[in-house]
């Protein structure tokens, strides 16, 4: 269809009514307007302490696209989600993604000069939202605009002449001179249609009110979810700040184009938007629709609505998504251990296996292993062993030097337990079997004295020990499995002097660092209360440790733990550098250190929170599966909280934390531990062990967050 002709259909659709202002007669059900006029009643349930966000749209989906947008599960919130209504210039989505097809295709390109013809300057097209210059003067006949800009001038001033321009000129790339908007609207149909979306149909590429333009919350935020995917589009639904243009004016000279997008300071994580107005799709004088993508912590939520309030209730509701995907559920409780407690220890094995270590009150130091369930919300206890000669004889109190304490690792399905008597540190080892069954293989390996320990694994047959010795230096030792034997030998030994150290605490990077091959960091605590971090590489044959590099931070820092943060690679830089928190205490107030290990192996501050958490007497951090933090806190009142934060590296290498959910998690505490279990049904499956404050009893809790299909 050529120009004429495209003007000539306009007008007689126009005098035909099929695209009149006139509102659609859409019957909304009394339960759905009693849902919006009092409370919303969220699909995916959420805890309740999750406060409901603000919604006045009549149609509106929030949605989990990983468990699929037409599940139960992938449904976070919604009101009449599946009834069709009005989409106004939210229908550009679709012009937008079938010309980022054309482009990736090659049938046209960014840099094309579009000449502008008569049929975006008809008065229908200009008495609504449109693309104008800086002096307020819209597209003209004859006026030559490069495609990338009338793109732009169609998103972000939501140009109805831009659309019907782009529609018409990619109409004519794929069918010829005389193919016109008709042909893009009916590639938009099929689209639409090769997508599944069955209540979805286009008349125009801009979105004029009509009858038969319409589609759902849902089918919309499908739309997004799948169109997001491409990189064109997802460049220029997600930018932020202000895009200038000049285009050659008709008859000589030029105009000039600005236009600043969005329209709301974006939320971390804001993928993209676009939103519109149109008397069906607004529904009163300050509604409108709106499509939205953002994601979090690596998990996508896209929201839709429809006689809603764009550009301001947004981000409460992807907050309120993010809250309820990643909020740390209770999935399993251990029956409490019967005896009296008095210290523990807790490492997780393997998905479905974890141990603890024990002293009992006057008794041995025992290990008792588990069999956490968290897909089946359940923990068993399935053994447990006493470590020979552990007992404290009767009178004899804890002996000299510090009091008992054990400590645990594990290398593939052994298990290491270091036991403390007096100051002097002994380990053994033991074999897990698959059917949870523990047994010695040796014990009395001497590791020396300390006043604190800490150990990680660096390999599959070795670990690091780390602990503080009563005369207050920071000593690593680097171990191995005996080669065919049941024991454990002694590689290399490390000893810091430089300053006098109370505490220190471990970790190491969760994927083999490529920039410097470390392969562990530590946070000690100095006697003037500074965190010193400091960066080790272990010899995967020898064993041999090298400092590489330090940094120290001030403060009065206690109850020191350590996680590694996932970061994603920038444009261009291979693989992404190793990040790291170290959570602590100050005063009462827990904080988080984030630091990023460059090159050469020094730890370089990149962020520092205050997390907000006070009366906290303990303090202890474990990775998400993306970019996230598990910050679980003991008040002095024993009340333990768990809390997911998300991590977001910053363009210049900082990280910026964002606090996503939390959860009250249980009162009595007079301890607390937590590891992370391996997990493919989560983004974070978590164990947490306590000692009980009123009756010393040890008891497991499961948690999930971020749960996954």
């Amino acid at each position: 269809m050529g120009t004429t002709a495209a003007i000539t259909a306009v007008r007689q659709s126009i005098q035909g009514g099929t695209m009149s202002n006139r509102r659609l007669n859409i019957a909304v059900p009394f339960a759905v307007l009693l849902a919006v006029l009092t409370a919303l009643t969220p699909v995916r349930p959420a805890a309740a302490h999750i406060e409901l966000p603000t919604l006045t749209a009549l149609h509106a989906f929030v949605g989990d696209p990983l468990w699929g947008l037409d599940t139960v599960h992938g449904t976070v919130l919604a009101v009449a989600p599946d009834e069709r209504t009005a989409q106004a210039s939210t229908t550009k989505i679709m012009t937008l993604f079938l010309t980022a097809q054309a482009v990736n295709q090659g049938v046209v390109h960014l840099d094309d000069q579009v000449t502008i013809d008569a049929l975006v300057a008809i008065p229908m097209l200009l008495l609504q939202s449109r693309m104008q210059d800086v002096n307020g003067v819209p597209l003209q006949e004859g006026e030559v605009v490069r495609l990338a800009d009338l793109i732009r001038g169609m998103m972000y001033q939501s140009g109805n002449n831009a659309a019907w321009e782009i529609a018409e000129y990619v109409a004519r790339a794929y069918f010829g001179p005389s193919a016109g908007v008709p042909d893009f609207v009916n590639l938009m149909n099929q689209e639409a249609a090769a997508e599944g979306l069955v209540n979805t149909h286009f008349i125009s590429p801009n979105g004029f009110d009509d009858p038969n333009h319409f589609t759902t919350a849902r089918e919309l935020a499908k739309l997004m979810n799948h169109a997001i995917d491409d990189p064109f589009f997802r460049e220029v639904v997600g930018f932020i700040g202000t895009w200038n243009a000049t285009t050659q004016a008709p008859g000589g000279g030029t105009k000039t184009y600005s236009f600043s997008f969005p329209f709301f300071n974006p939320f971390p994580g804001y993928e993209g938007a676009k939103g519109g107005g149109t008397t069906n799709c607004s529904g009163g004088p300050t509604k409108g629709c709106m499509v939205m993508s953002g994601k979090r912590l690596g998990r996508r939520v896209v929201v839709a609505f429809m006689q809603g309030q764009p550009w301001a209730e947004e981000t409460g509701l992807f907050n309120y998504a993010f809250a309820t995907i990643f909020h740390p559920n209770l999935r399993g409780t251990s029956v409490p251990l019967a005896a009296a407690q008095t210290q523990d220890s807790f490492d997780c094995v393997s998905s479905n296996r974890a141990v603890s270590a024990v002293l009992e009150s006057g008794g041995p130091a025992k290990l008792i292993a588990w069999a956490p369930d968290v897909d089946g919300s359940a923990i068993a206890k399935l053994s447990e062993a006493s470590l020979p000669d552990s007992t404290i004889p009767p009178g004899n109190g804890d002996g000299q030097g510090p009091p008992r304490a054990v400590e645990l690792t594990h290398l593939g399905d052994s298990v290491i337990l270091a036991f403390r008597h007096g100051a002097q540190v002994e380990l053994s080892r033991w074999s897990l079997a698959p059917d949870g069954s523990l047994t010695m293989l040796s014990t009395g390996i001497k590791l020396g004295p300390a006043a604190t320990m800490a150990f990680q694994p660096v390999a599959n047959d070795k670990f690091v020990s780390v602990v503080v010795n009563p005369d207050g230096a920071l000593v690593l030792k680097s171990w191995a499995a005996e080669n065919g034997g049941p024991g454990l030998t002694l590689l290399d030994t490390h000893q810091d002097s430089s300053r006098v150290y109370s505490e220190a605490a471990v970790a190491g990077p969760d994927h083999t660092d490529p920039l410097n091959g470390h392969s562990a960091i530590t946070a000690a605590q100095d006697s003037a209360g500074n965190t010193v971090h400091q960066t080790w590489a272990v010899d995967q044959q020898t064993g041999r440790i090298t400092q590489l590099g330090s940094l120290v931070e001030p403060g009065n820092h206690t109850s020191l733990s350590i996680a590694p943060v996932a970061v994603d690679a920038a444009a261009g830089e291979g693989s992404a550098p190793i990040y790291y928190a170290t959570a602590y205490r100050a005063g009462d107030v827990a904080y988080m250190r984030f630091y990023r290990i460059d090159q050469q192996g020094n730890p370089v501050p990149e962020g520092f929170l205050p997390t907000g958490v006070t009366s906290v007497a303990d303090v202890r951090v474990a990775s998400l599966g993306h970019s996230g933090l598990m910050l679980t806190t003991r008040t002095s009142s024993g009340s333990v909280e768990l809390s997911v934060w998300e991590g977001r590296r910053l363009a210049n290498d900082g990280i910026a934390a964002y606090r996503i959910a939390d959860h009250p998690a249980y009162d009595g505490a007079s301890s607390v531990n937590i590891c992370r279990l391996p997990s493919a049904h989560a983004e974070g499956d978590y164990l947490a062990a306590s000692i009980g404050a009123a009756d010393s009893r040890l008891q497991l809790r499961a948690f999930r967050s971020g749960e996954r299909p």
